[in-house]
């Protein structure tokens, strides 16, 4: 079957969920066909589609076994981990907060002791106020009003978009 330039066809095993990038699925067997419209996709992305690692060793932490536990095989999990990161996605691509350069160097610098818990990422703000920044232009009773205001989907994609 032919489908043009634009779209990409990819035979891969799904777990009967929809996703903003499928068109058809076939509910009749745990193989669907998953057609993905190129002008969609970043150039990126749709090489990294054209060249999937099928196969990844992974460890399952504390988070991702909590995430899995009710699922029998690997094929469940599997499916568990692929939407949960498509859902984070969507999540990071949704939120965030716009923040100035001054903004951005500051907010390295709290975030610079590397991991941060889930209740450290809601002390942002109060970070921010309680902390001496040398930083031209930066106006850290504003960055922190900004911060207090902001979701924790916000703050989760400030905090993943320094890398951190």
């Amino acid at each position: 079957m032919r489908h043009g330039r634009n779209v990409l066809i990819i035979w891969s095993l799904l777990l009967m969920q929809s996703s903003p990038y499928t068109s058809a699925i076939n509910p009749k067997s745990h193989f669907g066909r998953l057609i993905v419209y190129r002008s969609r996709l970043s150039r990126n992305t749709y090489k990294s589609l054209l060249s999937m690692n099928k196969k990844t060793k992974i460890y399952f932490g504390p988070p991702l076994a909590i995430l899995t536990e009710n699922e029998k095989n690997t094929l469940e999990i599997s499916g568990k981990l692929n939407r949960a990161a498509e859902r984070y996605l969507e999540i990071m691509r949704r939120h965030g907060v716009e923040l100035t350069e001054p903004e951005r160097q500051c907010l390295l610098k709290v975030c610079e002791s590397g991991y941060l818990a889930s209740y450290e990422i809601m002390e942002m703000a109060d970070d921010v106020r309680e902390g001496k920044f040398d930083i031209e232009g930066l106006d850290t009773e504003a960055l922190s009003l900004k911060l207090k205001a902001a979701s924790f989907a916000d703050l989760v994609t400030v905090v993943e978009s320094l890398g951190y």
